[in-house]
């Protein structure tokens, strides 16, 4: 029914069979990696049930906010090591499983943010009802601190020249802790 020969056909530097255990491994990976991360939040939430600490809820929580995008490109870039590829080839996967790397840090990193935000509001509240407000404001500002950061950390791993923007933010923020000062 098949020809034997079609397996060794070169198609894009590899033949069909290396693309083959190519998407072999990168499934395996996908799933493999999702049952790992589900498992794990899993039981860090049953942990998190006998405990006092909000540590192992905030685990769990980071563990659920990973994406499926970031596993399928961590997936998809251990299944081009085992493929022979051009240098830009190996670049561009390079600079999607840093710019993915880079999204679910910002997400993971927003969490850890809102986690310090919540307890600090939970505990101040009870004295001062304004908190809810400020930390409101807050978390906003941090949230906007987080993805600035990882907005340039990505504009310079795709080459361009971030050193101009980092001094205006410089001399922004020090415009906007000027101007909230007495706030």
């Amino acid at each position: 029914m098949f020809d034997a020969a079609i397996w060794d056909t070169v198609f894009w530097g590899n033949t069909i069979t290396r693309w083959v255990i190519a998407a072999g491994i990168a499934l395996v990976l996908v799933v493999g990696l999702r049952i790992v991360a589900a498992v794990v939040a899993k039981q860090f939430k049953r942990l998190a049930g006998r405990t006092d600490t909000d540590i192992d809820d905030l685990v769990a929580d980071l563990l659920d906010k990973t994406k499926l995008l970031f596993i399928v490109v961590v997936a998809v870039w251990g299944a081009s090591r085992t493929l022979d590829m051009t240098e830009g080839a190996t670049q561009i996967v390079r600079v999607a499983l840093v710019l993915t790397l880079l999204l679910q840090a910002g997400l993971w990193a927003g969490a850890i943010v809102n986690y310090f935000l919540a307890a600090y509001r939970k505990k101040a509240e009870a004295d001062d009802p304004g908190v809810a407000t400020a930390m409101g404001a807050v978390g906003f500002l941090a949230s906007v601190a987080v993805w600035s950061v990882v907005f340039l950390i990505a504009l310079d791993t795709l080459g361009i020249d971030i050193t101009a923007l980092i001094a205006g933010l410089g001399v922004g923020g020090i415009a906007i802790a000027l101007a909230v000062q007495n706030v």
